[in-house]
């Protein structure tokens, strides 16, 4: 969840923009494995992600609170092939004018890291 100076709504400071990842869903005991999973692989530099988890969807990631910071995100859907990894770089104040790209499960042509943890855990999480 995009971390916000002060109060927020109150001192005008921050981002305007609706959070991506706003750390809401229920977390069955699949989706810890596979949270712990992810932050070993692809968020270790950050020590953590935040989440947003809907019923055709699970996002992990994290956002840019200030400019220069770093997006990353990782979405698994129920449709394996549109699942994908998203990353960018806010170029604007409070984490705001993110530029970032899309590359989905079905652009990968080789067995990578993303493409490795998509196919281990997305028979486990959608049945």
């Amino acid at each position: 969840m995009r971390h916000r100076i002060g109060v927020g709504a109150y001192t005008g400071l921050g981002n305007p923009d609706k959070a991506l990842l706003n750390n809401t869903g229920k977390m069955s005991t699949a989706v810890k494995n596979m949270a712990k999973e992810a932050i070993k692989l692809f968020f270790k530099k950050w020590g953590g992600c935040d989440y947003d988890i809907g019923l055709d969807k699970i996002k992990f990631g994290v956002e840019p609170a200030y400019f220069g910071e770093d997006l990353k995100i990782i979405v698994l859907n129920r449709q394996r092939e549109t699942s994908f990894l998203q990353t960018g770089h806010a170029f604007g104040m409070y984490g705001s004018g993110i530029k970032s790209k899309y590359r989905f499960y079905s652009d990968y042509k080789k067995n990578g890291k993303f493409k490795r943890f998509v196919d281990r855990w997305h028979p486990k999480i959608f049945q």
